[in-house]
């Protein structure tokens, strides 16, 4: 332990725990590209937006009058075939079917969220 202060660690995790709730988190939500947890409920995640996504099509203005991203939300980076580096969303910026969007979320990235980005196999009946 002394060590480990030494080294100015001072916060340990369980990585069985995290093995294990990042495998689970990879098969109860299948549409989560990857994930990592900020504080007790916000996420920032990626995730690719299908042909029947709500906000396919739409730029990130129309979908914010939409309603489809709240203020708990921010898209940080889009990832689209075609282009050698990761485009730097704004407002006038159009989200297209296969992009993989990695979104910061406030309130995590429940079925609700998935929903906005055409991922329904995340909810549970």
């Amino acid at each position: 332990m002394n060590l480990f202060r030494q080294i100015g660690v001072n916060t340990m995790e369980n990585p069985q725990q995290l093995i294990a709730d990042y495998l689970y988190r990879a098969v109860a939500r299948p549409a989560i590209v990857d994930y990592m947890r900020i504080g007790e409920e916000a996420e920032v995640f990626e995730i690719t937006v299908t042909e029947e996504a709500p906000i396919a099509g739409k730029t990130l203005q129309q979908a914010t009058q939409a309603e489809l991203i709240t203020d708990d939300m921010l898209v940080v980076a889009i990832e689209r075939e075609g282009n050698d580096h990761p485009i730097t969303p704004r407002g006038n910026t159009t989200i297209k079917e296969g992009d993989l969007l990695t979104v910061y979320s406030g309130v995590g990235a429940d079925p609700e969220i998935t929903d906005i980005f055409g991922h329904y196999e995340d909810r549970v009946e």
